[in-house]
């Protein structure tokens, strides 16, 4: 796996887990900006340095290997912040391990089953894979198997059964046209029952890429998830008891 981690080795752990494709330096514009955390990047297995460069379409195994990286460098649990694809697998890292997580800042976050439906890209990429660059085969990869494995995620989180999850923290774009905003209801109808915090952040006329067009606001918001509480420069924030 390439991993690195930047910052005190002693403060609080953030782990960054990037989208569909993506690598470690998606998120290199917010490091800047938190001097004084510890901020540890990653590329997800098929994906920038990690090796063997194989698709591994597989939320639960995606953040087993992001629980592996979190452990090499601390064994305090972590601030997990996931971008698109990187969502549901911060998600799926939560309800792995309640003790790991601190809390969950979920950017762009694909979570919704009924909301993935596959487009004509994908077809054609699948027919014409021996053509196309292999990130790109291996994102598609993830991207015909999705919908699938958040039907499995949605079941686990309305397990009556299961503990609480940590805190959640969302922003979105309304102009994101490739995860669509409207995840952002699924989040607090589902994951954000089971919280006893969840702060969301709407950014009126913002797209996909949020950590390299916010890396202040993202940085602001991870601030407010190592406090325990809402910024107050978000439009909207909801509370749960």
């Amino acid at each position: 796996m390439e991993a690195r981690a930047v910052g005190p080795s002693d403060a609080p752990p953030v782990l960054f887990i990037h989208g569909s494709p993506g690598s470690w330096d998606n998120y290199l514009d917010v490091i800047p900006n938190l001097p004084d955390l510890q901020l540890i990047f990653f590329d997800r297995p098929g994906f920038g340095g990690s090796q063997p460069l194989e698709s591994l379409p597989n939320l639960k195994q995606q953040a087993n290997a992001a629980s592996q990286v979190l452990l090499h460098f601390s064994r305090e649990p972590a601030i997990v912040v996931g971008h698109s694809y990187g969502g549901p697998i911060a998600l799926e890292m939560a309800l792995q391990s309640r003790t790991q997580v601190r809390a969950l800042v979920l950017l762009g976050a694909s979570v919704d089953p009924e909301l993935e439906e596959l487009r004509w890209y994908n077809y054609l990429t699948s027919a014409l894979e021996f053509m196309i660059p292999g990130a790109l085969v291996r994102s598609n990869d993830e991207m015909i198997t999705v919908k699938q494995q958040l039907e499995i995620q949605k079941r686990e989180i309305l397990n009556p059964g299961s503990e609480p999850l940590p805190p959640i923290y969302v922003m979105h774009g309304t102009e994101d046209g490739l995860v669509p905003v409207e995840n952002v209801n699924y989040i607090y109808e589902y994951p954000g029952a089971h919280s006893n915090l969840l702060c969301i952040h709407v950014l009126q006329d913002q797209n996909h890429f949020i950590p390299w067009n916010q890396p202040v606001m993202l940085a602001r918001m991870i601030q407010a998830a190592v406090k325990g509480e809402c910024s107050v420069s978000m439009d909207y924030s909801h509370a749960t008891e």
